[in-house]
C-alpha cells in the first residue's frame, strides 16, 4: 500500500493559480480579465465576421511563476472570442470565433478601451501564484 501512496505522491504538481479580482488594482500588473488590454496600433482591436471581438484574458508572461517555460518567447498572450457565439466545433482555426494573440515585446502596445459593442464583462486584474496544494491527474489520465 505504501508503494501506491508514493507513486501517487510522485505525480502531484503544484498548479499555477490566477487570482482574479478581490484586491486593489496595481499599476505594475498587466494581466487582466475582461478588458484593459494592450493593443498594437498597427493591427488595432481584433475583429471577425461579427465585428469587434470580446476580450477574455490578457497574460503578461513575466507575472506568471515560471511563465517563460510555459509560454516560450511571448511576453504577452491575449485571448478574444466572437461576441455572438462560441466556436464549439473541434479543430477550429485561430481567428474563427476565437483569437489568440502573442506579442514578443510590449513595445508599441497601448491600453485600449474595449469597444462598446463587445464590452460585456467587468474588468479585473489577475495576480498569479503557485498553489500551496498539489493537484493530481484525474483517474482517466493516470
Amino acid at each position: 500500500m505504501r508503494y501506491i501512496s508514493n507513486k501517487i505522491d510522485s505525480i502531484g504538481k503544484k498548479p499555477i493559480v490566477a487570482e482574479i479580482g478581490g484586491f486593489r488594482p496595481e499599476s505594475n500588473i498587466k494581466s487582466w480579465f475582461g478588458g484593459n488590454f494592450f493593443i498594437d496600433n498597427q493591427n488595432g482591436w481584433p475583429k471577425d465576421k461579427n465585428g469587434s471581438m470580446v476580450p477574455i484574458i490578457q497574460i503578461k508572461v513575466s507575472e506568471v511563476p515560471d511563465g517563460i517555460s510555459h509560454f516560450g518567447e511571448a511576453e504577452m498572450v491575449q485571448v478574444f472570442i466572437n461576441k455572438e457565439r462560441l466556436p464549439l466545433r473541434t479543430m477550429v482555426q485561430n481567428g474563427e470565433g476565437w483569437l489568440l494573440r502573442e506579442y514578443k515585446t510590449l513595445d508599441g502596445l497601448e491600453i485600449k478601451k474595449t469597444p462598446e459593442e463587445c464590452d460585456f464583462y467587468r474588468t479585473f486584474q489577475i495576480k498569479w501564484h503557485v498553489s500551496p496544494k498539489e493537484d493530481f491527474p484525474c483517474w482517466e489520465e493516470m
